[in-house]
């Protein structure tokens, strides 16, 4: 449950910050498409691969929060890193959604 819990949490503040900024438009070529793939799965295996690693899994109270925070991460990944990161590449076809100020 901490992990569903933390991977919502992220999920949900990530989808919050990118439509704020105006959404991502997933289209694309297929090249773009396969960049945009390729670099959010090594996102992913960073997060989730690399921090469960270095982690522990005990059941004590660090390993739970040490869980919720690298499951926090990778859905933050998953809803506004990797976009952002896509954007910033040049891998999405309108790239102007984060030169817009975020509504207040």
């Amino acid at each position: 449950m901490v992990g569903v819990a933390g991977t919502f949490f992220g999920l949900v503040a990530g989808a919050i910050l990118i439509f704020q900024r105006g959404g991502f438009d997933a289209r694309g070529t297929w090249s773009k498409r396969a960049g945009r793939f390729a670099l959010g799965v090594i996102g992913i295996m960073i997060l989730w691969v690399g921090l469960r690693m270095l982690f522990p899994h005990d059941a004590s109270l660090i390993s739970h929060v040490l869980r919720y925070l690298r499951c926090t991460l990778t859905g933050f990944w998953v809803a506004y890193g990797a976009p952002w990161v896509f954007i910033k590449l040049g891998l999405q076809n309108t790239a102007k959604v984060f030169d817009q100020p975020a509504p207040r």
